[in-house]
């Protein structure tokens, strides 16, 4: 559609008058919060120095995250402007290597909503200005084409599950009225005031665009803490990982720590497997799979956390209901993310993932922990890792081979000596994650 110079300056005007608005809200709405991270949770200091909860909270591997979801749902015509929108509080069980990664993504995807509002109303702006300046003049045709392309506008903002944006669609589809009264009004006066109304109902619907900005500014600055908070608690944690492994890779204890590392990444996996056979109800085969992990683990604690999950898939396969189901498949993958806090390549997945800038480059923690990795594969010959992980992957999940490869890792078959170049490839591994953690500590 194209527009002319007078349509495009007061669109562009239109535009300008948001952005003020917008960062008048911004700076209103802005608070500074310092971070505190106490023994079990994580926690803002605002500007007078009261204490925020920023539900966060730590048990061993265990983070839970706390949000509040909108029940957009219930905003319809008795509902009062200006009173809080309905919410639900929502949890979200993870682990720490993995909150950082979903934190960012949180703030990133706001990032994308806030531009995609943007452009949403640049394009309402140019309708709005043509409206304005132009409505009286218009005949029945144009002003049809212009209510159509506002009618697909409000079809998308209709699908949000925003509660500001649901407020906005609302006066949008008031809007849809009076340019259908426009059109059908045969005078000029009556067709002129319909549009001078719809115009008033977009700048409201503009405006409630705007309250959603304000909203997710505020919320940015709340999750930013929270997401600086939970990475300064996986740094530590994991710089407390690597030093603990590189003392163990460069002692007497080298070579078990190994196998570990590498047996505990193919039960990760093997859980995964596990709990898509639940969601496929072939209970007997998962529990193949629980079973044989649970005969490879040499830590009696491990085991017991496991054999809970095992004991909930045994449930759910004799009780049959959903609820069972579920609470299985959460079982092992709460026991993959146990597992995942002392093993290198899933928390590598993550940082990679996260992709944090002081992490990644030569000399940093990345490039360090990948070397390692990989003189760990090195010095357990014949790449198990490859071979254990495309079992897992097979259709039929035969659950002997993470005891066979349990056995064949740890030595329990085979020469019980160590190879001198093995030894070797394990100490440079060690220094290799020792670095890791040195940059890390050095940013």
């Amino acid at each position: 559609m194209r527009l002319n110079k007078e349509v495009r300056e007061l669109a562009l005007n239109m535009g300008m008058q948001r952005s003020r608005d917008r960062a008048k809200r911004r700076s209103m709405s802005g608070r500074q919060l310092m971070l505190g991270i106490g023994a079990d949770n994580i926690y803002g200091v605002d500007e007078r120095g009261r204490r925020v909860d920023l539900k966060v909270d730590i048990e061993g591997w265990r983070v839970l995250v706390g949000f509040r979801r909108e029940r957009a749902s219930r905003i319809g015509e008795g509902f009062v402007e200006g009173d809080p929108i309905p919410s639900i509080p929502v949890t979200v069980l993870t682990d720490v290597y993995h909150a950082v990664r979903a934190m960012k993504h949180i703030r990133q995807n706001h990032v994308g909503e806030l531009e995609d509002n943007e452009i949403l109303c640049q394009n309402i702006d140019a309708l709005h200005a043509m409206l304005y300046l132009e409505g009286g003049r218009l005949d029945e045709n144009r002003l049809a084409g212009i209510r159509d392309v506002l009618d697909a506008y409000n079809a998308e903002v209709a699908k949000s599950e925003s509660g500001c944006k649901l407020l906005a669609d609302m006066k949008m589809d008031k809007a849809l009225e009076m340019m259908n009264t426009a059109i059908w009004n045969r005078t000029t006066f009556k067709r002129r005031n319909s549009v001078a109304q719809a115009c008033t109902l977009l700048t409201a619907f503009k405006n409630r665009y705007l309250w959603r900005d304000g909203q997710v500014v505020g919320i940015d600055a709340y999750e930013q803490v929270r997401e600086d908070g939970l990475r300064a608690f996986r740094d530590m944690r994991l710089k407390g990982v690597l030093l603990d492994l590189a003392g163990k890779l460069e002692g007497e204890e080298g070579l078990g720590v190994a196998c570990t590392l590498v047996s505990d990444r193919v039960m990760i996996s093997a859980m995964t497997v596990a709990q898509e056979k639940i969601k496929l109800g072939k209970h007997d085969e998962a529990l193949a799979i629980i079973g044989a992990c649970g005969k490879a683990l040499k830590v009696d604690w491990l085991r017991g956390k496991l054999r809970t999950a095992y004991l909930y898939a045994k449930d759910s396969r004799a009780m049959g209901r959903r609820g069972w189901r579920e609470e299985a498949r959460t079982m092992l993958e709460g026991f993959a993310r146990l597992l995942g806090q002392r093993n290198t390549r899933y928390i590598l997945d993550e940082l990679k993932k996260t992709d944090d800038s002081y992490m990644r480059g030569d000399g940093k923690t990345i490039a360090f922990m990948e070397a390692g990795n990989a003189k760990i594969r090195e010095a357990l010959s014949g790449d198990p890792l490859r071979r254990a992980l495309a079992w897992v992957k097979e259709a039929e999940f035969a659950g002997t081979h993470v005891e066979a490869l349990h056995k064949e890792l740890t030595l329990e078959k085979g020469d019980p000596k160590e190879p001198p170049a093995r030894k070797k490839l394990l100490e440079e591994a060690g220094h290799d994650f020792e670095q890791a953690a040195m940059a890390l500590a050095t940013g």
